[in-house]
């Protein structure tokens, strides 16, 4: 369930969402320093990214998406985000 929970979720961000970075900050996998972090287990490494509706439609879908839920937690007695 939790997976199926995820796909739907990822799928939903790809779906509406464009993401970019700042050109002088563009990852190069061939540069193990600046890529990868050192030590026993090497993880990715933190770059700036952005991202923003990828029209006005999707993000009126997303703002409308985000409307519901909110109102749905209210039914359920749970906080809204006041971002």
């Amino acid at each position: 369930m939790a997976e199926a929970s995820f796909f739907i979720v990822l799928s939903r961000v790809l779906w509406g969402l464009d993401f970019s970075c700042p050109q002088e900050r563009v990852p190069d996998p061939d540069d193990e320093k600046r890529t990868w972090s050192e030590g026993f287990i090497a993880v990715p490494r933190i770059y700036p990214v952005a991202f923003e509706a990828r029209s006005e439609k999707h993000a009126e879908i997303i703002q409308r998406a985000y409307e519901d839920v909110q109102r749905e937690w209210q039914v359920s007695g749970l906080e809204v985000d006041e971002r």
